[in-house]
């Protein structure tokens, strides 16, 4: 049975092609039209705007359109009220994850994890030979922050990952566990939040990091367009920090992503809250009926 770690675990050791073979394979037996549940897809796809928008620019296609990045950096990061110097794109959040995980950990340096979690920053960090120190869960079956802070002050250092809302587990963490976890971190460590599924929450408790990125805490946001925006085909993500960490984690995006991408994020944006908390009620009354 191919499994997702096995799958996560083959991109890390650089075996993309055969990775992405077996998953056409796995596939080909499904109709065309099949959702992914396991990869929570929005299934209605973007939004006409992003459709229509991405229409209008393919057959301009033929050209890089590098001159149109620098304002669409500055309006994306403006999206969360951060600046073009606060975050990172890159292909989904698997690329700036990837970035955060080769500048923030090192043969000294580990990964420190909830476990179960999201394994392709551990996977990767395994492979680069890093340490990875996995903590469990705590009665909640959410991320226990006081056990990921010990461990980071027991290594002298480090990046504590936490997924939220956890994935497999879906469980939060909540505003004040974070809000701890800043506040006591140990020295030399960085948080790197991961809220890919942070728009499908209904929990009162669920809160975005993105205040501690505006405060110059040593936080690391990543979010994506691939869930609720039903952009998961154009690969486009983002990681968010202080510009000195978003300058450590530059050097390992490999480039711009594709204009058509860049055409459907934008229109989207100007869809405002209302697109997302239409798309959100779908999800969470499909979510409550099963």
């Amino acid at each position: 049975m191919f499994s997702r770690r096995a799958f996560a675990g083959m991109i890390a050791a650089g075996l993309t092609e055969a990775a992405f073979a077996q998953r056409a394979k796995l596939s080909g037996v499904a109709p065309a039209d099949t959702v992914w549940i396991n990869g929570n897809e929005f299934p209605e796809g973007p939004p006409q705007a992003s459709v229509e928008a991405m229409a209008q620019v393919i057959g301009n296609a033929n050209g890089y359109h590098y001159q149109e990045f620098p304002a669409f950096y500055a309006k994306l990061a403006a999206s969360e009220g951060l600046t073009a110097e606060q975050i990172l794109v890159g292909a989904g959040s698997s690329e700036p994850l990837h970035a955060a995980v080769e500048a923030f950990t090192s043969p000294a340096t580990p990964l420190i994890i909830p476990m179960p979690t999201y394994e392709a920053a551990p996977e990767l960090t395994k492979y680069k030979g890093h340490p990875v120190i996995e903590t469990p869960l705590n009665a909640n079956m959410a991320p226990d922050v006081r056990r990921l802070a010990a461990e980071a002050d027991k290594a002298g250092g480090g990046l504590i990952y936490i997924v939220n809302p956890n994935n497999p587990t879906s469980t939060i963490t909540t505003s004040d566990d974070m809000a701890w976890l800043v506040a006591n971190l140990p020295k030399n460590t960085k948080v790197l939040v991961d809220e890919a599924y942070l728009h499908y929450a209904t929990s009162p408790e669920a809160s975005s990091s993105f205040h501690f990125v505006k405060e110059g805490k040593d936080v690391i946001v990543a979010r994506t367009f691939s869930k609720i925006y039903g952009m998961a085909g154009l690969r486009v993500g983002y990681i968010a920090g202080r510009p000195d960490l978003i300058k450590k984690m530059e050097p390992y995006r490999n480039n711009v992503i594709s204009i058509v991408s860049v055409r459907a994020v934008l229109a989207a944006l100007e869809l405002g809250p209302n697109m997302l908390a239409e798309r959100k009620a779908k999800i969470v009354h499909t979510r409550n009926e099963l």
